[in-house]
């Protein structure tokens, strides 16, 4: 279903993944087809930068985004 709906959005499916994710939790994550990733493999970089007391926080948010995105696109 993602695939489905990044091809109607005009976007790859790993940018729009990021896309989402960015827009859910404000977490900045880069498509891997930006790096000339393998066709199907879909995966994204992400570089961690805040405080390291904030770690917990962005782990958290970046899983609990990730099981509802996988759940809605299942």
């Amino acid at each position: 279903k993602a695939i489905s709906a990044a091809e109607a959005a005009g976007i790859a499916p790993d940018a729009y993944y990021c896309n989402s994710l960015l827009e859910n939790t404000g977490i900045v994550t880069v498509p891997g087809s930006g790096f000339k990733q393998l066709p199907g493999t879909n995966h994204y970089r992400i570089t961690i930068l805040p405080p390291e007391d904030e770690m917990d926080g962005v782990f958290e948010r970046l899983s609990v985004f990730h099981k509802k995105f996988m759940d809605d696109h299942a």
